[in-house]
């Protein structure tokens, strides 16, 4: 995975809307440079990396959203949701296609047959999505995006509330520096992803579990994007939630399958014996339902570990007072008058 780089011309004391304006524009041009890696298919990684360089800039922008008038923010978020859509739908495949090949090399051969079949589903599936990608992020489209930004940035404004609150303390719009709304930004997906938490308490329903995966993802780029604002501290913190994130987003795959997995073997089974005598001949529909169990026998075993993970590091998180330990950081290099302004 690619990297984020340095925000070069980042000043954490500037002002919250010269901060959000530099971020913005670094943030476009790291994931339009990654165009040609993702257009590469020999090497899977390339879309992988635009992947994640996409979902950067989109944090970033719902980051800053509470700050930003909203019609601003629509702007935006123009053009970047059909991009970031079309990275997925492939890396989606790329992903599931791995696992496949990797789980046919070590299943019985009767097994692996069938395993093989399901994995040229997804492959056709890959094409398709490829050819979409290849659309969504053609040159001439990535360069209109590139240049709505430029214009939208030059335009955005405050939101009203802040704009108040600056004149409310008489310090005017810079009131509020770049660290300031990292505090705030920081804070408030810390309390988003606590709230979630009780999910873990509920292994089987999906939804919920998914949700925290989220907003865990989020109080990760949100560390990230602030993390030149306070130094190697951050570092730690970082790493625990892509620790947390990582077993939430296993989990999430493994919900992925075993739905897929299950929609497939309730499918080919609700037919009967029609279903048997339209497939191609008993024994290729014999070996798919026997592929198709042996995968969900073994993504349901997967997402016990992956839930014992979370639910664990959620455990230790609480003995080690994850979120005070948090907060006690952010408290470092605070600006007194933007604290005073926050809380009004």
């Amino acid at each position: 995975m690619a990297k984020a780089n340095e925000i070069v011309g980042l000043d954490c004391e500037a002002d919250v809307l010269r901060g959000i304006k530099v971020v913005l524009a670094t943030r476009l041009a790291e994931m339009c440079m990654l165009r040609a890696n993702a257009l590469n298919f020999e090497d899977i990684e390339g879309v992988h990396d635009m992947r994640v360089a996409s979902r950067r800039l989109r944090s970033a922008v719902g980051d800053f959203s509470v700050f930003v008038r909203r019609r601003d923010l629509r702007r935006l978020k123009k053009g970047i949701r059909d991009v970031a859509g079309a990275l997925g739908g492939v890396r989606d495949e790329d992903v599931a296609i791995a696992a496949l090949e990797k789980l046919a090399g070590k299943a019985p051969a009767e097994i692996a047959d069938g395993i093989e079949r399901l994995t040229d589903e997804r492959r056709r599936t890959r094409d398709e999505r490829r050819g979409i990608l290849l659309n969504a992020i053609a040159e001439d489209r990535l360069a209109r995006i590139q240049q709505q930004w430029h214009v939208a940035l030059d335009e955005v404004t405050l939101a009203a509330r802040w704009r108040e609150k600056s004149d409310q303390t008489g310090a005017g719009f810079d009131h509020l520096t770049f660290r300031d709304a990292g505090r705030i930004i920081i804070t408030e997906r810390w309390n988003e992803l606590d709230s979630l938490s009780t999910a873990l308490y509920r292994p089987h329903e999906t939804i919920p579990l998914h949700e925290m995966r989220i907003a865990a993802k989020k109080l990760r780029y949100a560390i990230e994007l602030f993390a030149q604002c306070w130094g190697d501290a951050m570092i730690p913190f970082a790493k625990e939630i892509a620790s947390m994130q990582s077993s939430l987003g296993e989990l999430h795959d493994c919900d992925v399958w075993i739905e897929w997995l299950g929609e497939m073997l309730d499918w080919r089974n609700g037919g009967g014996e029609n279903s048997r005598v339209s497939s191609p001949s008993h024994e290729v529909y014999r070996q798919n339902r026997m592929a198709a169990g042996y995968l969900l026998r073994h993504f349901a075993g997967e997402r016990t570990k992956h839930f014992r993970d979370a639910l664990a590091q959620w455990g230790e998180w609480e003995v080690s007072n994850f979120g005070t330990r948090l907060a006690a950081q952010l408290e470092q290099h605070r600006s007194a008058p933007a604290n005073a302004a926050a809380n009004q």
